[in-house]
C-alpha cells in the first residue's frame, strides 16, 4: 500500500482527536503525556538545530559583505511581508469585527498580577547575551541567533586550517540534527492526536459548552483564514512574481508538503 504522506497523517490525527476528546474525555486525560514528551521532544532540537544551521550558514558565506546583503535582504523582506499581512488583518477585523459580544466564559477575578514591560531600547540591548550558555539553556532565541552570526563570522576570519576543523564540525552537526528532527517528526500525528484530544476534553464533556464556544469563535476563525487565504494565494505570491518572474502557483506546488505540514 502506497504510503500515507505525513501532512496527511496530520491531518487525519486532527479529525480523529476531536470526536475522541469529545466522546472519551476520561480516557483523553491518560495520554496527555505523550503530547508532553513530544513537545519537549520538538523543545529539545529547536535551540541546536538553530544553532548549527545559522553558524553553518554565515561562516560558508565568505565574508562581511555577503552577510551585510543577504542580512538587509532578508529584513527588508520580513518587514514588507509583515506589514502586508498586518495590513490585510486590521481591514479585515474592521470589517468583520470578529469576537464582539462573545463569551467564551473566560473571566476571572484576579489580582496581584505583575506587570513588566520592556523598551525598545531594553529589547535591542537583551539580544546581545550577558552569558550565552544561559541563554541557550533557557531557550532564549534571539541572543542564541545574534551569538550564532557573530560566531559564524567571525569563523571566516580564523586561519585556513582552524576555518576548515569548525567548518567540517557545524556542517556534521547540523547533519546530526537534522535527523534527529526528522526522527522527532515521524511522531507528530501521535502527538497531535494527544494534544488535540485533551483540549477538547478539558471541557469535561459538556458539549453544550463546546458547541457554544465554536459557534462564538467561528466567525473569527473564518475570519484568519480567510485573512491567511488572501495573504498566502494572492499577497505572497505577487511578490514572488514581482521579484522573480517566476509562475508563483507553480511555487506553490512545489512547496505543497512543507506548507501542509506547517498548516
Amino acid at each position: 500500500m502506497k504510503k500515507i504522506a505525513l501532512h496527511w497523517q496530520i491531518l487525519i490525527a486532527i479529525a480523529i482527536s476531536v470526536p475522541f476528546g469529545i466522546f472519551f474525555y476520561d480516557a483523553a486525560p491518560s495520554i496527555k503525556w505523550v503530547g508532553d514528551i513530544f513537545i519537549r521532544a520538538l523543545k529539545m532540537i529547536a535551540i541546536p538545530i538553530v544553532f548549527s544551521s545559522l553558524v553553518m550558514g554565515v561562516s560558508s558565506l565568505g565574508g562581511y559583505k555577503d552577510l551585510g546583503r543577504l542580512a538587509g535582504k532578508t529584513f527588508s523582506f520580513y518587514v514588507l511581508t509583515t506589514a502586508l499581512a498586518a495590513t490585510v488583518g486590521i481591514i479585515a477585523v474592521n470589517i468583520f469585527k470578529p469576537g464582539v459580544g462573545a463569551d467564551l466564559n473566560l473571566s476571572q477575578n484576579v489580582s496581584d498580577i505583575e506587570v513588566t514591560s520592556l523598551s525598545f531600547k531594553d529589547q535591542l540591548i537583551s539580544i546581545v547575551p550577558e552569558n550565552f550558555f544561559e541563554d541557550l539553556s533557557k531557550g532564549n532565541l534571539l541572543p542564541v541567533i545574534f551569538f550564532a552570526i557573530l560566531f559564524g563570522y567571525f569563523i571566516t576570519k580564523a586561519s585556513d586550517d582552524n576555518k576548515k576543523i569548525l567548518s567540517g564540525f557545524f556542517d556534521a552537526a547540523f547533519e546530526v540534527f537534522m535527523k534527529m528532527t526528522l526522527f522527532i517528526v515521524k511522531f507528530t500525528p501521535i502527538g497531535v492526536f494527544a494534544i488535540v484530544s485533551n483540549i477538547v476534553a478539558e471541557q469535561q464533556g459538556d458539549t453544550t459548552r463546546l458547541y457554544s464556544i465554536i459557534s462564538s469563535l467561528g466567525l473569527y476563525t473564518l475570519v484568519v483564514w480567510g485573512g491567511c487565504i488572501i495573504h498566502g494565494a494572492i499577497v505572497l505570491p505577487s511578490l514572488v512574481y514581482g521579484f522573480t518572474k517566476l509562475n508563483p502557483y507553480k511555487h506553490i506546488r512545489q512547496m505543497s508538503v512543507p506548507l501542509l505540514t506547517a498548516f
